[in-house]
């Protein structure tokens, strides 16, 4: 009969700590890849929100004002119905700023949808959703710029992606050019004024010089026929006029 020969405990301990290994890389991977199928609607939808946005901005030079309602409903909230997911609505007909978008869906949804302006040129959206229904929110942004020469400068921020794009800033050119038009009006402005000024000083001097040789020509004359009125009298021993 032939010695069997079997595993030693080194060798049991090896393969435990490569499964382990290989169970802590292909895990997360796994989850990962089952979370981007479920947030796939996330992607879609933001997408149809930036066409209907940009379509929006093209035809009025701004973006829909004001905050929507969260729909389909609270973030979060879809975990509590059966399907894990939230039933279709119409409210997206009824909210001022969804409509102005023209979007809505009929289907069920995991995310929350959200919008909100802040300013005539600037707008972002956002949709979340508890997709392991485990308290951990996902959240997809969306950020729209308008620009001064027509076009939208968008960045999506999905948080399964470890590249993050940038951020657009808001587009300061008008404010620039009409704080330069500002300056240049005030400089012209102050440039006007200072011929006006050099004008009323010399005006003020020419009236001064004018009435000190009045005054001086009038005093001279009055003191000289005094003088020589005094000296007749004196001379003829009798006071004529």
């Amino acid at each position: 009969m032939r010695n069997q020969r079997g595993f030693t405990v080194i060798e049991l301990m090896f393969v435990v700590a490569v499964v382990g290994v290989l169970a802590r890389i292909a895990i997360p991977m796994f989850m990962t890849h089952v979370g981007k199928s479920k947030s796939s609607e996330a992607r879609l939808n933001l997408e149809v929100i930036k066409k209907r946005a940009t379509l929006y901005y093209y035809e009025r030079g701004r973006f829909p004002q004001g905050t929507s309602a969260v729909l389909p409903g609270p973030d979060g909230d879809a975990c509590t119905n059966a399907k894990k997911t939230f039933a279709p609505t119409t409210s997206w007909n009824t909210d001022t700023v969804w409509s102005a978008l023209d979007f809505a869906v009929g289907e069920r949804m995991r995310f929350s949808y959200h919008y909100q302006s802040s300013g005539l040129k600037s707008a972002r959206v956002w949709a979340v959703a508890d997709l392991g229904c485990n308290g951990k929110q996902v959240v997809y942004e969306l950020y729209l710029e308008g620009r001064s020469n027509g076009t939208v400068a968008t960045a999506l921020i999905d948080p399964f992606n470890s590249v993050k794009p940038a951020i657009p800033t808001a587009d300061t050119t008008v404010a620039s050019n009409s704080t330069t038009s500002s300056s240049t009006a005030d400089a012209g402005a102050g440039a006007s004024n200072a011929p006006r000024t050099s004008s009323s000083s010399s005006s003020s001097s020419s009236s001064t010089s004018t009435s000190t040789s009045t005054s001086t020509s009038t005093s001279t004359s009055t003191s000289t026929s005094t003088s020589t009125s005094t000296s007749t009298c004196t001379g003829n021993g009798a006071c004529k006029k």
